[in-house]
C-alpha cells in the first residue's frame, strides 16, 4: 500500500494544536512543507514561529536550510 503524503491534513493538524510553544509542532511542518515543495510556506511559517516567541534551535536551522532549497534557490529569511 503506497501512503501519499497529504500537506493539507497535516496543516490542519497543525492549526488545530492548542500549545505551539516547542519545537515539537514547528520543525516537522516546516520540514514537511519543504519536502512537497511548500519551502515557501515554510519560510513564513519559520517567521510565525519567530514571531511567536521561540527561538530556533539546531533543527530549525537545517530544516529552515531545506525550506530554502526546495524554492529552487536561496529565499530570504527575515
Amino acid at each position: 500500500m503506497k501512503c501519499i503524503p497529504n500537506v493539507e491534513v497535516a496543516r490542519l493538524v497543525f492549526y488545530l494544536m492548542g500549545n505551539k510553544q516547542g519545537f515539537v509542532l514547528w520543525n516537522p511542518m516546516i520540514y514537511a512543507l519543504a519536502q512537497h515543495d511548500h519551502g515557501e510556506e515554510g519560510i513564513q511559517m519559520f517567521d510565525d514561529m519567530v514571531g511567536n516567541g521561540l527561538r530556533p534551535d539546531k533543527i530549525t536551522l537545517v530544516v529552515i536550510l531545506n525550506a530554502c532549497r526546495s524554492c529552487g534557490g536561496w529565499a530570504q529569511v527575515t
